[in-house]
């Protein structure tokens, strides 16, 4: 089973084997943007690694046209964000059919 329900958004999962699971969406503000661009990730997958260099990201991951998401457990603690549109594509996709693009990351 699947719940959803808009601002904030909530996703509730019933998997077979286990308890249910609530998850909640939030536009990111400004302390989840700094925890996540604190998320340090081991290789192959370190490419993800925001460096002192990209100081201008977290102005991008706030500004709201850029829908950058929080994603927080059922005690309000940040466990991943999603991005959408162009900001959930990577470099080097294939781009030429139109869909929605998301992006997620996860500590």
């Amino acid at each position: 089973m699947l719940i959803l329900s808009l601002f904030p958004l909530t996703l509730t999962l019933y998997p077979t084997y286990a308890r249910s699971l609530m998850f909640t969406f939030n536009l990111i503000n400004e302390s989840n943007a700094r925890a996540i661009l604190s998320w340090r990730y081991e290789p192959l997958y370190d490419l993800y690694n925001y460096s002192e260099l990209e100081a201008n990201l977290l102005q991008h991951i706030l500004h709201p046209q850029n829908t950058f998401y929080s994603i927080l457990d059922e005690n309000g603690e940040l466990v991943a964000y999603c991005s959408f549109g162009q900001d959930g594509q990577v470099a080097g996709g294939d781009y030429h059919e139109q869909a929605l693009d998301i992006g997620m990351g996860i500590p």
